[in-house]
């Protein structure tokens, strides 16, 4: 819902004009789908690389004209992350990453690691989108019993291992559950003061966007709304 509305994902995708754009957490992957189609709008031209420790992308297809511009990459995002300039992406994936969007697992632990190695990989105009980053749950999330801890909105996996095999750090995730995602940004704006956050809602699970030598302006129908108020 943070595509089109909310933080307007949409609108950062217009404006930083962007050449390479990874996605943290793949899920169902409605958000592969929804990033891809709008790659086919005119003037579009990112590409885009999904990094989960799921599996499920192997048995969806894509239609013939987003194939070239996607690349999926299997692992966990704290381990992958840095390893990333030997992974031999194919060219056009090798870039800089100028739009990351985190939605992997929910909570303090796991974005503080993201964040560290993160910043290596992105351009120096930049934006990364997080989501789940609410200082309360949403309805959906209550439902998750046993694997949220309300007074952060902190959430992990009940399982003992990600998706694609690898040991989740279960112990190490709940000694931070009382830690709310929100710290891990906070801290690492101190340790980058060249990254700063321009976008907060607690909405809908919750966003934040922080960025690097980049700001963007909420859209109507494509126009800037200070450059609607001019017309």
């Amino acid at each position: 819902n943070q595509f089109w509305s909310g933080i307007k994902v949409k609108d950062i995708i217009d404006q930083l004009r962007h050449k390479l754009i990874l996605e943290v957490g793949f899920g169902a992957g409605t958000n592969v789908m929804q990033l891809l189609s709008y790659r086919l709008r005119p003037g579009m031209e990112y590409k885009l690389i999904s990094l989960s420790d799921s599996g499920d992308f192997l048995t969806m297809s894509l239609p013939n004209e987003m194939v070239p511009n996607f690349v999926y990459v299997k692992g966990i995002s704290y381990y992958r992350i840095p390893q990333w300039k030997m992974l031999g992406l194919p060219e056009g994936f090798n870039v800089p990453i100028d739009l990351c969007i985190i939605d992997s697992d929910h909570n303090y632990y796991t974005l503080k690691r993201e964040l560290e190695y993160l910043d290596n990989t992105m351009a120096p105009r930049c934006v990364i989108a997080m989501h789940d980053t609410a200082s309360k749950p949403c309805k959906h999330h209550l439902e998750c019993v046993g694997a949220i801890y309300e007074e952060s909105n902190s959430m992990w996996m009940t399982d003992e291992t990600y998706l694609d095999g690898t040991p989740y750090p279960k112990e190490d995730v709940l000694a931070t559950k009382k830690v709310p995602m929100m710290r891990a940004i906070d801290e690492f704006l101190i340790v980058h003061p060249d990254y700063r956050k321009i976008r907060h809602l607690d909405e809908c699970c919750g966003c934040t966007v922080i960025s690097r030598d980049f700001d963007y302006a909420e859209q109507i129908e494509g126009i800037p709304m200070e450059a609607e108020a001019a017309v």
